[in-house]
């Protein structure tokens, strides 16, 4: 098992690569209200408010000091809470992955980014209700599939 010191060691770098390529997929997420499920260290955070200095950033992690200690799987807010639900390395950790959509606004984004070798098809189908926005490949040395759909 990871502990916080190890990961932030160990993976700051590559993570901090992925974020950014993930934003440049982004459309204007100005006056947003985002989930970051499994946020670790919130480096995404850092990128989101530099960019979008408007946006509402809200974390949840197991581990580190996000703003609400839960799991991904049993998520504490209302239906159509959110503009946007970030899921970078987390889809293949949680055991409910359907219940994410439920918190996402009409038109909101679910951003999911997972290493090639952990991505499994059936999150296609899992999500085949919603619009596949985009699909593509990101990361230069380990190769991450993003899929970023519209509700």
């Amino acid at each position: 098992m990871f502990t916080s010191k190890i990961y932030h060691k160990w993976m700051k770098d590559k993570q901090i690569q992925k974020y950014e390529d993930i934003i440049n997929y982004l459309p204007d997420m100005n006056s947003k209200i985002v989930l970051d499920i499994g946020c670790g260290p919130r480096w995404l955070e850092i990128f989101l408010v530099k960019k979008y200095p408007k946006i509402k950033y809200i974390s949840i992690d197991v581990d580190y000091k996000p703003d609400i200690l839960s799991s991904g799987d049993s998520l504490p807010f209302r239906s159509e809470t959110f503009d946007a639900v970030f899921c970078i390395d987390t889809i293949h950790l949680l055991k409910n992955i359907s219940n994410v959509k439920t918190i996402l606004k009409n038109n909101g984004l679910l951003i999911i980014a997972e290493p090639i070798s952990l991505f499994k098809e059936d999150v296609l189908n899992i999500f085949k209700d919603l619009k596949l926005e985009t699909k593509n490949i990101i990361g230069k040395e380990e190769k991450d599939i993003l899929l970023i759909y519209k509700k």
